[in-house]
């Protein structure tokens, strides 16, 4: 046991040495069944290992179940493998998540002992996923471990920013909207549609009120600013085939690129285009903005 303490703190040293981080434990970190299957789609069955206070979560597989730790500390979180911890020389070292601050380049991040990758980046920090640089097992674990460690790829790919905005419920809204820089200004409103017919009878709306088949009812002048980022969704009607391909088609366009939304909703002018969209929300930030399409 001497031996894997001494071990396992040479392997935090290293890390933080390179992190600039200390080794005091973090017991923010928890562990529940995912319900978001497309994930993590290299394995059907998995659990989410959110770390609040490192600000990141991941998927590992339903069969590491009980067979893995992890440690935890104030820049990074390394997970063993539980029937090679303090076995001969190997300590059960699978890998390690590590949050350095400022931004990394993928080049950057390869610095340091072992194989090492970039898994994402914040505006304040980047996190990088290390494998140990020595073998982690031991004869009768080496099958174990080797499996597990098969899936550290797949493990990779699902590390993703956490934040209390991560836990928080959508919203839907409808309204016009516009963008100045990376805020949303959106003039909400209740889209009622000629299927509505509860909310039609109750506001006593009748055919003259919706000639294209619809009604808005604006009852507040407030603009609520959210902000857009590199994961928000843009989906509108391409009539004019900006960027569709297939002009005979519906011209549904879907993207991530936010300057390509600026082009549709802005065209040449400083007016946005006057159509009403649907936009959800997670917390203060917008997930997708969906054109409505109207006539």
């Amino acid at each position: 046991m001497r031996r894997f303490q001494l071990n396992i703190i040479l392997f935090i040293f290293t890390i933080t040495m390179l992190s600039g981080c200390t080794s005091k434990a973090s017991p923010a970190a928890s562990i529940a069944p995912a319900s978001d299957s497309t994930q993590a789609d290299s394995y059907a069955d998995y659990f989410t290992y959110t770390n609040p206070s490192l600000g990141f979560s991941l998927e590992l597989p339903a069969s590491w179940n009980n067979k893995y730790s992890v440690e935890e500390f104030d820049n990074y979180a390394v997970f063993l493998h539980k029937e090679s911890i303090g076995k001969s020389s190997a300590q059960g070292q699978l890998f390690a998540i590590i949050r350095y601050p400022g931004k990394m380049t993928n080049e950057q991040a390869q610095n340091g002992a072992g194989m090492r990758s970039l898994v994402f980046t914040t505006d304040q920090y980047s996190y990088v996923l290390a494998y140990p640089s020595g073998v982690e097992y031991t004869d009768e674990t080496e099958a174990d471990y080797s499996q597990m460690s098969a899936d550290i790829a797949a493990i990779s790919e699902t590390v993703k920013e956490y934040s209390n905005e991560s836990a928080a419920e959508k919203q839907l809204y409808t309204g016009y909207i516009a963008l100045e820089g990376n805020v949303l200004k959106l003039d909400d409103f209740e889209f009622i549609e000629s299927e509505d017919g509860d909310r039609i009878k109750e506001l006593g709306l009748t055919a003259k009120d919706m000639p294209n088949g619809y009604y808005i009812l604006n009852t507040s002048e407030d603009i609520k600013d959210f902000t857009v980022d590199n994961n928000t969704e843009y989906t509108f009607y391409d009539t004019g085939t900006l960027f569709v391909q297939d002009k005979d088609g519906d011209r549904i366009y879907s993207t991530k690129s936010k300057q390509e939304f600026m082009t549709f909703l802005y065209g040449d002018g400083e007016v946005p285009l006057k159509s009403p969209f649907e936009v959800v929300t997670q917390g203060d930030k917008v997930t997708s903005v969906k054109e409505i399409f109207v006539n």
